[in-house]
């Protein structure tokens, strides 16, 4: 009896120590690791825009220009005129057409000048003299300054020597705005031959030579400007000379203006006004008061209109009023 109840008790006791080893055991087993979760895919760089390809530019062709010349004609301005920047991109093989239109006074003249400023760009010495004859011919003022412009642009020696010819005979006097436009598109040129010119040149048409000098010059043209006043017999080509004299640092040229303010002729009183005017601001203050007296008798002696407005001018700086 106590034999068996000591052998159960053993196995009992084994049976509860055996489940404690596998208790133990299992809690030496590694935990189980959760599944890695899986990172969501990046989401894909939306594809770049292809930019549609350039159409490619007009070539030319005889038939290409003569369509884009015709298109042309129903323009009136060169900013909206679909025709005009592939004309110009054809150059010089298309210049010949387009002095062609240009010259034709049985075309619209807004269209016409539309051409003639192609060839300003285009600058082709073949078609020069073909536009001048075209200028001399042609009655609306806006459109002859764009043709006078045309046969200069291309810098043919011919067309100058036209030019300037023209610009100091009598059948170009009522033209003289544009020729003087047009010469100075030489520059270089232009300048040198007007101060070769001047001191040739006789009185009554000094002034018209003047004006391209002082168009021109620059910095380097002092001592020629300095060396032409003596030389000069025309009050009013002094006055111009002297202003662009003063307005490059020779104060000592005012004296030429004064003298003009002196004259007992009217014109060439206001004439030395105004062309005091760009410049007043550097008169010595030493002749300001002599000057402003000058000014003032002048106005009074003066019919006043045009021809005061020198006096006004220069008077509101020296008097204060300008800012």
């Amino acid at each position: 009896m106590r034999t068996s109840s000591f052998l159960s008790i053993c196995m009992s006791g084994c049976l509860a120590l055996c489940a404690g080893c596998n208790d133990k055991n299992k809690a030496k087993e590694p935990v189980e690791k959760p599944d890695t979760v899986a990172e969501a895919p990046k989401p894909a760089e939306p594809a770049k825009a292809v930019e549609p390809a350039k159409p490619k530019a007009l070539e030319y062709s005889a038939e290409n220009a003569a369509k884009l010349i015709g298109d042309m004609e129903k323009c009136e301005y060169d900013f909206n005129c679909k025709a005009y920047k592939p004309l110009l991109s054809f150059g010089n093989k298309v210049s010949v057409d387009l002095a062609k239109f240009a010259a034709d006074g049985a075309k619209p003249q807004k269209a016409r000048a539309i051409a003639a400023k192609a060839l300003i760009t285009i600058k082709d010495p073949a078609v020069g003299k073909q536009m001048l004859e075209a200028a001399k011919k042609e009655k609306d003022f806006m459109l002859r300054d764009k043709l006078y412009s045309a046969a200069a642009a291309g810098g043919s020696d011919e067309v100058f020597a036209a030019l300037t010819n023209l610009y100091l005979s009598k059948a170009g006097k009522e033209h003289q705005m544009q020729l003087r436009a047009g010469i100075r598109l030489y520059q270089k040129k232009a300048l040198d031959w007007a101060i070769e010119k001047l001191p040739k040149t006789k009185k009554g048409q000094q002034v018209e030579v003047a004006d391209i000098i002082v168009d021109l010059a620059n910095k380097d043209s002092l001592k020629a400007i300095q060396d032409l006043i003596p030389k000069v017999k025309d009050i009013m080509a002094r006055h111009r000379l002297a202003s662009k004299a003063i307005a490059m640092g020779d104060n000592g040229k005012f004296d030429i203006l004064i003298k003009g303010l002196k004259s007992r002729d009217q014109y060439d009183r206001s004439d030395a006004a105004n062309f005091m005017a760009g410049v007043v601001k550097q008169l010595p203050e030493d002749k300001k008061a002599e000057v402003i007296k000058l000014l003032k008798a002048a106005k009074k002696k003066d019919r006043g209109g045009l021809t005061a407005m020198g006096y006004n001018k220069c008077l509101k700086v020296l008097e204060g009023g300008a800012k």
